[in-house]
């Protein structure tokens, strides 16, 4: 809703050289997410993830509503896409996981058709902005993601996982790929900024837009993106498709690894 009022939000707290970021940041944080929301789910527990979420957009909402000056808003902004990236997941997760196995396909239809509301969310946050101020539309925001997030709390209480090594938390957050998940992260947001840089903060012909920025962000990305895929660690909780196969010798699952690959870029 915030990036349909950027006019109003720069025209009070400042900013007008940067305020594209507040809306790439939401965006980029929220794609760099996803790729590790069901390994955590898997590893960590869904509700537990799901109220993560929750808290990351309500808190990110709130630094974001109430700051006078950019950077702090880009930096809430950046909070409250994390907990978007991981409740839009989680929440197809679990519909699945709650509804029949024969209703399933109902089920997930009508929780994807509860954006209808907010598909002319450009215009409700238009109308509030210049009637309210534009703080209101981050309380709106965050009024709806608490009932969610008190929803999980009270309501969801999803049976244990299974465990059949018998792990304990320590043993199961030692096997998180985090430097899988660094690589991919960092890749993303240097691919998608440099993409992104020409055309806002500088111009997109510049020469200094076309010879260090844009070029060394944008190849920055693919190299860590391709270190990612490489360096990955081979485990069953690996970030990387590769990483889950069970038989990497045989030719089958070399096989599917590769289209693994192909579908994860």
């Amino acid at each position: 809703m915030t990036g349909a009022i950027p006019p109003y939000i720069y025209a009070d707290i400042g900013g007008t050289d940067r305020w594209i970021w507040f809306v790439l940041a939401y965006l980029i944080a929220l794609a760099a997410v996803c790729p590790f929301v069901g390994s955590l789910s898997d590893l960590l527990g869904r509700r537990w993830v799901a109220l993560g979420g929750s808290a990351l957009v309500i808190i990110g909402v709130i630094v974001s509503s109430t700051v006078s000056s950019m950077n702090p808003f880009i930096a809430g902004m950046t909070l409250s896409g994390v907990g978007a990236g991981v409740c839009e997941l989680t929440s197809l997760a679990v519909t699945s996981e709650l509804a029949p196995t024969r209703k399933r396909g109902k089920y997930v239809a009508v929780l994807v058709f509860t954006i209808i509301p907010f598909c002319p969310s450009v215009l409700w946050g238009q109308l509030i902005a210049a009637n309210a101020g534009w703080r209101y539309c981050g309380a709106l925001v965050g009024a709806w993601n608490a009932i969610g997030f008190f929803g999980v709390l009270f309501f969801y209480f999803p049976p244990p996982r299974p465990n059949a090594r018998g792990l304990t938390k320590r043993q199961i957050l030692a096997e998180i790929d985090y430097v899988g998940g660094f690589l991919s992260v960092v890749g993303m947001i240097l691919f998608l900024g440099g993409l992104q840089w020409g055309g806002y903060q500088v111009r997109s012909f510049d020469k200094r837009c076309l010879q260090t920025t844009d070029y060394h962000t944008s190849t920055s990305g693919p190299r860590f993106t391709s270190s990612y895929l490489y360096f990955s660690a081979p485990s069953s909780s690996s970030l990387s498709p590769s990483g889950k196969s069970r038989a990497p010798n045989s030719p089958c699952s070399r096989r599917a690894s590769k289209r693994s690959h192909a579908s994860w870029l």
